[in-house]
């Protein structure tokens, strides 16, 4: 069985369940800029031609992911390759990572891709780990950011992406949302 079946089986059970997306992190790229751009275009040429065999109703949302500080690249982790990544996959979205965007060493090309975005995961952090914090907690310019999501989609889906289930935390932080 290969990746694409699995990715097959998902998508399968997603149009069956009604989900709004599947999130994809698209994984590592090991330590150079220009493997990366090799590693998108292989990403791009081989979703094009599983799509053009499959039709699914479901997109599937691709995940700004933190940057590694071990050196790393990880597919995913600058907004320049996510954009070009959903503009070479007609059936791709942005899923935009809160938490990730405040740990990741990002370019400040977010407003190109808000357009593209499918839904929100919310979480806060102090800009050094992926720690999950509860929203208000940490760095995270949240107000900022979502103002500006939502003024392009009144509709986008927001995602609570806490490590524990705390009722109380999340109903502070669904009130923090509704206050925007």
């Amino acid at each position: 069985m290969t990746s694409f079946d699995i990715l097959r089986d998902f998508l399968n059970l997603c149009d069956k369940t009604s989900a709004k997306w599947l999130t994809l992190h698209i994984g590592e790229c090991g330590s150079g800029r220009a493997k990366m751009t090799d590693r998108i275009e292989l990403l791009i040429e081989d979703f094009r031609k599983f799509y053009e065999n499959n039709k699914f109703l479901t997109p599937i949302g691709i995940e700004n992911l933190p940057y590694q500080k071990n050196g790393k690249l990880l597919l995913g982790d600058d907004f320049r390759d996510i954009k070009k990544i959903v503009d070479g996959v007609k059936d791709f979205k942005f899923l935009f990572d809160l938490g990730h965007y405040n740990v990741a060493y990002y370019n400040d090309n977010l407003n190109e891709l808000y357009n593209y975005i499918i839904g929100v995961h919310i979480h806060d952090n102090n800009g050094d780990i992926d720690s999950h914090k509860e929203l208000g907690t940490g760095t995270v310019n949240y107000e900022f950011i979502i103002r500006n999501i939502l003024k392009l989609n009144s509709e986008v889906p927001f995602v609570i992406e806490y490590r524990d289930f705390d009722i109380d935390k999340i109903r502070r932080t669904v009130k923090k949302l509704k206050e925007i």
